[in-house]
């Protein structure tokens, strides 16, 4: 035991103290640890970084009025080449100016923490920064903590306090930050958070502000607005449609991205109809999907959407019938592998990628890849319980290149037409169970 401990020791000192697979690592005087990982990953561990804001001054020195700029004084500053990712661990407060002008960071993560506060110019400038995970532990946001970085949508669930121009550039950034489409910020307490001053938190061209209902007078901006369900306030032209809905109780919500991309917040119902479907008039439009803290995509959700390329299941753990059915351009399906239940011809007649990984797949339904004759490579995970009629039909052909089935588990239920017109060059199976699939698909010799 003892033995075991002083190996967990030593292998947690690794991971903070500079060896071969680190570029630096260092401490605060408050508490607290950083380093900096060769493959760009900068871990800081403490209760609160500190701030590293300075100023200094440029111009004429004889000219009192010379220009007053702040920069950051951080230790990792002097490598801020090669910082790709930050992780910040159990932190209450971020340091003014502590990450800013890290260039090359695109994405932040906060975690370990319950409230947190993020001083001014934590992250400004940070121009890669395109992706934040942890928004829901944040209580305040000082002044520019992350202006300059091209944040499109952010949730704030628990913010009392916002600063002056958090988010968003300057109009002479928004076309090298790519910004021209505005980004959009959602407030989801019931307690309004105070503003330094809200005219300029929204100041950029397209800068989107969603807050619920049952707060919409108390912002000074849509005090003489129409009161929906959910307010949208648009700083100045409209590059979002959508709205927030509500089913069987679970609250979502949705909006259209310029550029095509349809995303879904939250508990997404079933649709009885395609033309049920809120964002039906919008089809056309859509081109990629995004749906995120959502059990379910519903059934008949996409049904026929030609137009669609890529769809981001995150959390997703059920596709209903016919979700997807029809999109004739749908070719790649991001976690479709962490997905457990797939609904009647949720996927067919698309085309999916030819390699297709169902790790975590519990049951398959009828038709679910019904003719997506791209796929020549499959993999089923252990857990599969059973494969409905058809589900697989006309997908491996082996004469289209290298085609493998694999079963990772013992044999789910199938339907004896389950593997309807598939030929395979390799049927990799666990022993004994060779047999329930010997018959359903056809194995050419290699």
């Amino acid at each position: 035991m003892k033995k075991l401990l002083t190996l967990v020791v030593c292998s947690l000192l690794a991971i903070w103290t500079v060896n071969a697979a680190n570029i630096a690592a260092g401490s605060f005087k408050n508490g607290g640890t950083w380093v900096l990982r060769n493959d760009g990953v900068l871990y800081v561990q403490a209760s609160e970084v500190p701030d590293f804001q300075e100023f200094y001054k440029s111009g004429d020195s004889e000219n009192p009025y010379w220009d007053i700029h702040a920069r950051s004084n951080a230790p990792w500053f002097e490598y801020g080449s090669l910082v790709k990712e930050i992780w910040i661990d159990g932190a209450n407060k971020i340091g003014e100016a502590a990450f800013m002008s890290l260039t090359h960071v695109e994405r932040v993560v906060f975690s370990g923490t319950t409230d947190m506060e993020i001083s001014a110019r934590a992250f400004e400038n940070c121009i890669s920064l395109k992706q934040v995970d942890g928004f829901q532990y944040v209580t305040k946001i000082d002044g520019y903590a992350f202006h300059g970085c091209p944040l499109s949508f952010v949730v704030l669930p628990k913010i009392t306090y916002l600063g002056s121009r958090v988010f968003g550039s300057e109009n002479k950034l928004n076309t090298y930050l790519n910004l021209q489409n505005g980004y959009t910020v959602m407030i989801t307490n019931s307690t309004v958070p105070t503003f330094s001053y809200i005219n300029d938190f929204m100041c950029d061209r397209g800068a989107r502000l969603i807050v619920p209902s049952s707060t919409i007078n108390q912002y000074p901006v849509m005090a003489n607005k129409q009161s929906t369900t959910w307010h949208e306030f648009l700083r100045d032209q409209e590059i979002c449609v959508g709205g927030l809905f509500y089913q069987n109780n679970p609250r979502w919500f949705w909006f259209l991205r310029d550029g095509g991309t349809l995303c879904v917040v939250g508990a997404m119902p079933d649709f009885a109809n395609a033309s049920d479907v809120p964002w039906y008039s919008l089809r056309s439009q859509i081109t990629s999907v995004i749906v995120t803290n959502s059990p379910s995509i519903g059934k008949n959700a996409f049904l026929g959407y030609s137009n669609l390329t890529m769809v981001l299941a995150d959390d997703v753990s059920t596709i209903g019938d016919n979700a997807f059915n029809g999109c004739t351009h749908l070719t790649k399906v991001v976690n479709l592998d962490k997905v457990k239940s797939i609904g009647v011809a949720a996927f067919a007649n698309t085309k999916l990628n030819p390699v297709l990984i169902l790790n975590s797949a519990e049951t398959i339904g009828n038709n679910a890849f019904d003719n997506v004759t791209t796929i020549a490579q499959l993999l089923l995970g252990e857990n599969l319980t059973s494969i409905g009629a058809y589900a697989f039909r006309n997908t491996l052909q082996s004469q289209a290149g290298s085609c493998w089935v694999k079963v990772a588990g013992e044999a789910p239920n199938t339907a004896s037409n389950a593997f309807n017109g598939v030929r395979t060059q390799k049927l990799i199976v666990p022993a004994g169970v060779y047999a329930s699939y010997n018959g359903a698909i056809t194995v050419d010799a290699i």
